[in-house]
């Protein structure tokens, strides 16, 4: 049996609330509401959105101001409570889509970088108040030259904005062989499986290609990208 060993640490401040709603001030941009029609979604997600924290939660996307290569916005929503029977508070509720802001926000691509947020920060100005459990994210990924980056976010309820979040992530070019075996792995029709069916062949052949493709990837020393 293996022991208990902490691999994440949670600390929040918790503030004397008074009333200051004769001051209040939040300039923050609109964000249109999480509506049927859908914005530009990053083209992993396309590849992802039926696995793991993805496939757990609805996604609305909304185009930004930037086009699909600059800001990116979406409002999120967990398809479940976070534990079984128990309804989720508010703040719950952000907490567990808020990190989405690291991954909603990226414009590389993830054949030939990787990108992975070390922290998360969330500063609130108000309480949120979800509506029906979605969450608002608007989201900038800065990358600098020393292999480091920053996303940004302001979160949304129904009512605006009332947090913004950071994260610091660290970023690298694939080695040459993981980038090749990336390539093989993520194709534009989606994963080997995908392109084993268009091809008329067996699911299985699928499966065979991604782990040969992963051990080639062990032995040549790569943590290979999923």
């Amino acid at each position: 049996a293996g022991e208990y060993r902490t691999v994440a640490r949670a600390q929040a401040w918790a503030l004397a609330a008074s009333d200051t709603s004769a001051i209040a001030r939040d300039l923050s941009p609109v964000l249109p509401p999480a509506g049927a029609s859908q914005g530009v979604m990053p083209g992993f997600f396309q590849h992802l959105k039926d696995q793991g924290f993805l496939a757990a939660c609805d996604w609305r996307f909304v185009d930004g101001p930037d086009g699909p290569d600059g800001i990116k916005q979406c409002w999120i929503r967990a398809k479940m409570p976070l534990v079984a029977g128990e309804e989720p508070s508010p703040l719950v509720q952000v907490f567990s889509v808020v990190d989405a802001a690291n991954g909603i926000s990226a414009y590389l691509d993830p054949t030939a970088v990787t990108w992975m947020n070390m922290d998360m920060t969330v500063h609130l100005h108000r309480s949120p108040q979800p509506v029906d459990g979605w969450i608002g994210v608007v989201g900038d990924q800065l990358v600098g030259g020393e292999g480091i980056g920053t996303t940004l976010s302001r979160l949304y309820d129904g009512a605006g904005a009332f947090a913004v979040g950071a994260q610091m992530s660290l970023q690298g070019w694939l080695a040459p062989a993981r980038q090749y075996l990336a390539a093989l792995w993520v194709t534009p029709n989606g994963r080997n499986i995908e392109l084993a069916s268009l091809l008329g062949l067996p699911e299985e052949t699928g499966l065979v290609v991604g782990l040969l493709t992963a051990a080639l990837a062990l032995k040549q020393g790569e943590v290979f990208y999923l």
